[in-house]
């Protein structure tokens, strides 16, 4: 179901049952909005995401920051950025998202959503589909949000100087949202432009 903005009609969003090659082609390029795939994780998988997020350690954005409340486990890129250049805090980064790797495999969730997300893509796309690298380090895949009250708009693709431009794949987005009924939704939007779904 395509929908468009009123700023940009050619600039659609798409509701589909799964992911193919040309949605994530599209989203790459800029062409395509954002996708929205309903029961993305089946909801045993669910279960034992939501059964695990009580032994996964929680924090607070910085209220400087981000003024609505927001509890999140792991670490983010753009929380790194150091101030004045925009680089990235490497060894704070690091050092947090091994802690981050860590817990999330002692929290036992099995099967691992970000595994069997990863997989699904990499399915639709014909090739495996991995986390963005940094000097071939992956970084950490797999932050929790718990937005209870809204959150500001803003931006979640990673741009340079923290993650140069690749040269042969795109950095797209992806997140999944786990309902209170158990289904859930897997979105992903264009690196290119910013979107919301209403």
């Amino acid at each position: 179901m395509p929908r468009t903005t009123a700023l940009d009609p050619l600039f659609t969003a798409v509701n589909t049952a799964a992911f193919t090659d040309r949605h994530l082609a599209n989203l790459a390029a800029g062409s395509l909005a954002a996708v929205r795939v309903p029961d993305f994780l089946d909801r045993q998988t669910c279960v034992s995401a939501l059964a695990a997020l009580d032994r996964l350690p929680t924090a607070d954005y910085d209220p400087a920051r981000v003024p609505t409340p927001i509890l999140r486990f792991g670490p983010a890129l753009n929380d790194y950025r150091v101030q004045q250049d925009g680089r990235l805090d490497a060894e704070r980064y690091w050092r947090d998202a091994e802690a981050a790797r860590a817990a999330w495999h002692r929290a036992g969730m099995r099967p691992d959503p970000i595994t069997v997300s990863l997989a699904r893509l990499g399915s639709a796309w014909g090739a495996a589909v991995t986390a963005a690298t940094i000097g071939g380090r992956a970084v950490f895949g797999g932050t929790l949000r718990e937005i209870n009250a809204g959150a500001l708009v803003h931006y979640l693709a990673v741009v340079p100087p923290l993650v140069p431009r690749p040269t042969a794949s795109s950095p797209l987005p992806v997140w999944t949202e786990v309902k209170p009924d158990l289904s859930s939704e897997c979105w992903s939007n264009s690196p290119t432009y910013r979107w919301s779904f209403p």
